[in-house]
């Protein structure tokens, strides 16, 4: 069999290789979500039959002769490109417009974790990625997509876990948390109040009014599911019989805020709605898989203590049910998961994560829509849409998206171009069929040999 032989059958496999991609695109051209993979061709191997020459005095030089032996499929790559906006009409279908991907899969991770540190490298490459955002809540208050895979995000929390430290003799873990009606901050600059803030007079936000909470919002700072209360003729008794002076300036009719959450931490965790437990939300609170350690308690001396399985502390007491939402729609701005209750009462739950990689279309298909950012896809990074969630003081909380944002009310539409792909189909073809050539011809070649010696 001669090279020519050789040459014609790598090609018809190449070929056969090149419109195995080209059907699987075409099958998907109404796939929601689907990313088209593209295909290169690289040339085989090549002998040498005359090495060139640079020349001598006497002769000049010459080009070295060479025969390849066909070709072969170079690269099968994916096309992450964002593609057109396909109304659905559901209110929790999403799609992302950029880079990025949604973080799904199950409730817990492969050691029992219910969140993950969002400098768990780790961890974070082994989740799954998703662009189809086919939302919806389930029975048990979580946010799933199509396929039943949990969707991971940031949620609120009454309570924010400023740091952990641990004691180097017992190896105990102590967490410190801060109640959001506690803190304090600067209505000038949006910022946590210093100590000479405070000696000033800046006020708690326990004690900030419907207006204050609004100057806050302008500055950056976002109290969510904010309750006020009211100072009556008998609470009014009650402030000026207590210790608290900022409080004993309430008037009667005066509104002051008693209860809010918001979401700032590094823990990535399942979207969840909360329990309502007496008539009163009982907000979650997720801890970090891997422990953000202080050393001395010192916030300029952070590391990261050895990884512990981290657990979802869901409130199933007795009297306890889940939060009933008669609608729920996800915010474009911040990727907020918002619902209505029965009563008229407006909640954030949490906000979606967008997962960044460095290499977009270097992921790895797992299981028909999901991928993972394996080798080849570089550093996975956690953001929320313009920077929606921060981390608590003295850490690196999710960064920003960027140009990323969010279509709510549709999703992505497949990324089959069918012209080009139809384009293609007849250019393979022809090449399929120009190789079988080269096969007949070769065989009509071998038989004219063989018979000269009959």
């Amino acid at each position: 069999m001669t090279g020519s032989m050789y040459a014609a059958v790598s090609g018809l496999k190449a070929h056969m290789s090149a419109l195995n991609v080209i059907g699987n695109n075409v099958s998907n051209v109404n796939t929601t979500g689907y990313k088209a993979t593209r295909y290169t061709f690289n040339e085989a191997i090549y002998t040498t039959q005359r090495t060139g020459s640079d020349g001598t005095n006497t002769s000049g030089g010459r080009n070295p002769a060479q025969v390849g032996f066909g070709a072969s499929i170079g690269t099968i790559d994916l096309d992450m490109s964002t593609k057109n906006y396909t109304p659905t009409g559901q209110l929790l279908d999403t799609m992302i417009d950029g880079d990025g991907f949604f973080f799904v899969g199950d409730k817990e991770l492969g050691d029992g974790a219910s969140a993950v540190g969002i400098g768990d490298a780790a961890a974070l490459k082994g989740m799954n990625l998703t662009r189809l955002g086919n939302f919806n809540i389930d029975p048990n208050g979580y946010l799933v997509d199509g396929n039943g895979s949990v969707v991971w995000g940031f949620v609120e929390s009454d309570k924010i876990v400023t740091k952990v430290t641990v004691d180097t003799t017992t190896g105990n873990r102590t967490s410190h948390t801060t109640n959001v009606t506690d803190l304090i901050f600067n209505l000038k600059t949006g910022q946590r109040a210093t100590a000479e803030d405070v000696a000033n007079g800046v006020k708690a936000v326990k004690h900030m009014n419907e207006d204050e909470i609004a100057k806050l919002q302008k500055l950056g700072v976002n109290l969510h599911n904010v309750t006020f209360d009211t100072v009556t003729d008998t609470k009014y008794a009650e402030l000026q019989a207590g210790s608290d002076e900022e409080l004993k300036k309430l008037k009667v009719g005066d509104q002051y805020l008693v209860g809010a959450t918001m979401t700032e931490n590094s823990v990535m965790s399942a979207i969840r709605l909360p329990m309502k437990t007496n008539g009163e939300v009982s907000w979650p609170v997720y801890t970090p898989r891997q422990d953000i350690v202080y050393e001395d308690n010192d916030p300029t001396k952070a590391i990261i203590a050895p990884a512990e399985p981290a657990k979802f502390a869901d409130d199933e007491t007795i009297g306890a049910e889940r939060l009933q939402a008669d609608s729920v729609s996800i915010d474009e701005k911040t990727g907020a998961l918002r619902i209505m209750t029965s009563d008229g009462t407006l909640f954030t739950v949490g906000y979606l994560a967008i997962a960044k990689v460095t290499n977009p279309n270097g992921v790895t298909h797992v299981d028909g829509r999901y991928y993972q950012a394996q080798d080849g896809a570089g550093v996975i990074r956690v953001t929320t849409v313009k920077g929606a969630v921060s981390g608590p003081e003295g850490t690196n909380g999710p960064e920003s998206s960027g140009d990323t944002a969010l279509l709510t009310g549709g999703l992505e539409s497949s990324g089959t171009d069918l012209a080009t792909e139809i384009t293609n189909m007849i250019t393979v073809q022809r090449g399929y069929q120009a190789n079988t050539r080269i096969v007949t011809v070769t065989d009509s070649m071998l038989e004219e040999l063989v018979n000269m010696k009959r």
